[in-house]
């Protein structure tokens, strides 16, 4: 039996490390002729079947692995600069998924952008507040100031700075330090007295979590400084009031009961005691109506009503009323108007209503000397003034005229039977017109009140 040879040539299928299936070529050698005639043809099959395809395959995945190389940058760096992938950059041979990686692209661009907005506005919201708001990071440093903050309390940027170094007072720090402790809201209040006396009210809150003493917190100042001084006029305005009414309320009483003990028997003391109930009767009376009217003119009730008037018949009207209690203390009354034709635009009454308690308080403040009331022309803008040589007010309480209830020498002012609220009612009344309200005095040399028309 003649024995042949066979070629087999085996060649597994493979896709990755999985297997799809063997290639099996064989053929028989007759003759070395054959073979050596059969190996070009052999290594031709070769080329063919295996060669060209690996190496197309070879350049093919190398394209395909820049592109994903290129697809894999660019979503690292998406978070950073937000831009789609250009075209030119999507896979041919894997369209579906460039595309798809453009489709996210564009969605998470849009994402940043709108987080930029948010955050703008969110920072514009920050920076108008009224209320000064500062965030301090979890190293106690401030990431966060707004314009409040330096406008009420640090007047510079302190963004960066250490917390502890900016804000130096205890109640800040404890405040933040309980936030902490608890990782609860906490509130507090600040008092400040540099530059300006201030107050504030604090409101701490923590931000996220983190460990202990290195929480984030944000911190507000609300200013609250105006109400707390109206609580103060508030509880000063009750118990001035309560004062006031006591006293002749008192005297009345008093005096009313005296007489019906029987001293209404003795004529002489009788009469005295009568007219001590009738002057502080008058002085309750003229209390209620100054509370009364500047309640109205607080309220808005009262309206000012401008119109051109003949301010010297404003003056006339004055002088006559007040130069009877002028000369009774030996005091001077004059009136300087050169123009006597001067005309004004003012509510009449009010206007006589302002001059009668300045004028009154000019003399009953005025030992000896003179009262002056007159106008004037000050760099082309009109001014009425009135003028004494009276007792005259420190200088640190000019401020504080105007204030409800408020005397410079309270035992002289009730003696007078003054209720502390005639230059509140001035004042009142001179800003209803709008006109400006100037007061200059010297202790021992006079007072000038000066309203700017």
């Amino acid at each position: 039996m003649k024995k042949s040879l066979f070629f087999i040539i085996l060649a597994s299928i493979l896709e990755g490390s999985a297997s799809y299936g063997l290639f099996i070529l064989t053929f028989k050698k007759t003759s070395p002729e054959y073979a050596i005639y059969l190996s070009p043809r052999l290594l031709l099959f070769f080329v063919v079947i295996f060669l060209i395809p690996n190496l197309a395959l070879l350049l093919w995945g190398t394209e395909v692995k820049g592109k994903l190389n290129k697809i894999v940058e660019h979503l690292r760096r998406l978070p950073e600069n937000g831009q789609e992938m250009p075209d030119s950059d999507l896979p041919g041979p894997l369209i579906e998924l460039g595309l798809e990686v453009k489709r996210l692209s564009r969605r998470i661009n849009e994402t940043l952008k709108q987080d930029d907005r948010d955050r703008g506005r969110f920072e514009k919201i920050i920076q108008d507040l009224p209320d000064a708001i500062t965030v301090i990071d979890e190293k106690n440093r401030i990431s966060i100031a707004n314009t409040a903050l330096y406008e009420n309390i640090t007047d510079r940027d302190v963004r960066g700075e250490h917390f502890y170094e900016v804000f130096r007072w205890p109640e800040t720090y404890e405040l933040i330090d309980k936030v902490r402790d608890t990782g609860k809201t906490q509130q507090g209040e600040l008092r400040i007295d540099q530059p300006v006396e201030k107050v504030f009210s604090l409101i701490a809150s923590p931000i996220g979590t983190g460990s202990e003493h290195t929480q984030p917190v944000v911190l507000l100042f609300h200013d609250i400084t105006t109400l707390k001084r109206l609580e103060q006029m508030r509880q000063d305005f009750v118990a001035n009031v309560s004062h006031e009414i006591k006293t002749p309320v008192t005297a009345i009483k008093g005096f009313a009961e005296t007489l019906l003990d029987g001293a209404i028997d003795d004529r002489e003391n009788a009469i005295s005691f009568l007219q001590t109930i009738r002057r502080n009767s008058e002085r309750l009376h003229r209390l209620v109506e100054d509370l009364l009217m500047l309640s109205r003119i607080e309220l808005g009730v009262i309206k000012i009503d401008k119109r051109e008037i003949t301010l010297n018949e404003v003056f006339k009207h004055v002088e006559e009323t007040l130069r009877p209690a002028a000369e009774e203390k030996g005091l001077g009354f004059f009136v300087s108007l050169k123009d006597r034709q001067t005309v004004i635009e003012a509510d009449r009454n009010r206007l006589i209503q302002i001059l009668l308690n300045i004028v009154d308080n000019a003399i009953k403040f005025t030992r000896k000397g003179s009262i002056e009331m007159g106008y004037e022309e000050r760099d082309g803008q009109g001014l009425i003034y009135v003028e004494d040589t009276g007792i005259g007010i420190p200088e640190q309480l000019i401020p504080r005229l105007g204030e409800r209830f408020f005397r410079v020498d309270p035992s002289r002012s009730r003696e007078l039977g003054g209720t502390g609220l005639g230059l509140a009612i001035v004042k009142h009344l001179v800003k209803a017109h709008g006109w400006e309200l100037g007061i200059k005095s010297k202790e021992e040399t006079g007072t000038r009140v000066e309203i700017y028309l």
